[in-house]
């Protein structure tokens, strides 16, 4: 039953009506698992990250004081004023609750929400929540894009990413499943990926089945034949798949993308050192408040390159070769999307799982369950 809670309080907030403070109820979950067993099997790898965030924290706050945030966002309420980085180091701890049985559960919940994406597509509606609707018509076009549903999330982005996310994690934990359950799931998760039409999602499923296969395929030959059949299959498909992922355009729909990161660019080199003090930066172009649709550039934007550059090099250390391919698909999802470093999220928990399970012992509890 624990885990069940757990899983629901770690997914129930990427939908469109539970709010982002739900994810405060995961700490009660920390707290009871550290006075039942009075400590957490932590890596020195993950103490010296976690150090890391609590000294660029201190002062960033610091420098709130003297110099304060230009910009606010309030997802998190009062928490708003806090450098966000600092809430990633319980994204990191809740890792250590996390075994295959909640795995599987987290994998199903989003299985869930793919079927309730398929009956949105076949009434021919982004979402059966009438508040949670896009402004751009459903079947407006030719073109995927305009048939992408939301499944039970607030659009299709954070839909697409969880489909992402429950592949890579349906392979990692693939050894301890059905063959009946993996290759459904695999089935219901590819749908959900084309209904939600999130080009950033599907060019990281791309790279982690490719990355997948090549991991599978070692001999020479069949690395060839694999690359042969890519080159296949651009030939015959290549333009109509670019047609598809530039909604008919000519030329690179960037979505906005090209305005939204000049402007974030524009801010950081006036804000180089310290970005926005450690408080998420929100821009509002054109009367329209965006985040950077970028991980990266807003991770710099928020904290400053010195800070959020050794970040990146500290998380670069930690990843392992046996994790690349579980990694890699989250972070160019993320080059184009805001997928992690949100601070408290069910996406950063997934992201520092595969991350830093890769340097864990035989003693924790997801590889104990793994090896039953």
């Amino acid at each position: 039953m624990k885990r069940y809670l757990f899983a629901l309080c770690l997914y129930l907030p990427t939908t469109g009506f539970v709010s982002p403070i739900f994810y405060s109820l995961l700490l009660i979950f920390l707290f009871a698992e550290l006075i039942e067993k009075r400590e957490f099997n932590i890596s020195n790898n993950l103490y010296f990250v976690i150090i890391f965030i609590l000294l660029s924290a201190l002062l960033l706050s610091i420098h709130n004081v003297i110099l304060p945030a230009d910009f606010l966002d309030n997802s998190y309420g009062n928490l708003q004023k806090l450098p966000f980085i600092l809430l990633l180091i319980f994204s990191i701890l809740l890792t250590k609750l996390i075994d295959v049985p909640t795995v599987k559960i987290l994998i199903s919940l989003i299985l869930i929400e793919v079927l309730f994406g398929c009956i949105e597509y076949m009434l021919g509606t982004r979402s059966l929540f009438f508040a949670l609707q896009g402004t751009t018509g459903f079947n407006e076009s030719q073109y995927w894009y305009y048939h992408k549903v939301y499944g039970l999330s607030s659009n299709s982005t954070p839909f697409a990413f969880k489909c992402l996310l429950a592949l890579i994690l349906l392979y990692y934990v693939k050894e301890t499943l059905s063959r009946h359950f993996f290759y459904c799931a695999n089935v219901i998760l590819m749908i959900g990926l084309i209904i939600s039409f999130s080009r950033s999602a599907l060019i990281a499923t791309f790279v982690f089945f490719t990355m997948y296969l090549f991991k599978i395929y070692t001999r020479i030959e069949q690395r060839i034949a694999l690359v042969l059949c890519y080159l296949l299959g651009f030939i015959v498909f290549g333009s109509t798949m670019l047609l598809q992922f530039n909604r008919g355009q000519s030329t690179i729909d960037y979505s906005y993308r090209d305005i939204i990161f000049q402007k974030y660019s524009d801010y950081i080199s006036s804000h180089l050192f310290w970005g926005n003090s450690g408080v998420k930066l929100r821009l509002t172009i054109d009367d329209k408040v965006y985040h950077a649709h970028n991980s990266f550039v807003d991770l710099f934007a928020s904290n400053g390159i010195l800070i959020g550059g050794f970040f990146l090099v500290i998380l670069g250390f930690c990843i392992r070769k046996k994790s690349v391919t579980y990694i890699l698909p989250v972070l160019i999802f993320s080059m184009f999307q805001y997928g992690i470093f949100w601070g408290l999220s069910f996406y950063d928990v997934v992201f520092f799982f595969l991350l830093f399970n890769a340097w864990t012992s035989k003693n924790n509890a997801f590889e104990r369950s793994l090896i039953k």
